[in-house]
């Protein structure tokens, strides 16, 4: 949140606080679910871990889907698209050097 700078407006710092929230929260029960023991917790925290992967693939697929309809018309994203990114980028923790290799998005077209 620190890199979107002083000047973002009250909503989306709201968006990105929930964001960072509900990213802490799906870290903690990851966390939780990996230090369960027997056979049924194992199964639990196997499925939690797939649930999130599949979870991060489709946000990803969306974003290159998103560019892949624009990529004919350059043209920037909207204030929803880019609080979607974001929102990813918060939930699941992903570094700006990843962004453009998780998301397929520039660097700069999310830090404006």
């Amino acid at each position: 949140m620190e890199a979107a700078g002083t000047s973002i407006c009250p909503v989306m710092k709201a968006v990105l606080l929930s964001a960072r929230w509900a990213g802490r929260s799906r870290r903690l029960g990851l966390e939780q679910a990996a230090k369960a023991s027997g056979d049924v917790a194992e199964v639990h925290a196997e499925s939690v871990v797939l649930r999130d992967t599949v979870e991060f693939l489709v946000e990803r697929l969306a974003c290159a889907q998103r560019r892949l309809k624009a990529a004919n018309i350059r043209k920037p994203y909207s204030p929803a698209e880019r609080l979607h990114i974001l929102w990813c980028i918060e939930y699941f923790g992903i570094s700006r050097r990843q962004i453009p290799k998780c998301l397929g998005v520039a660097r700069s077209t999310v830090w404006r």
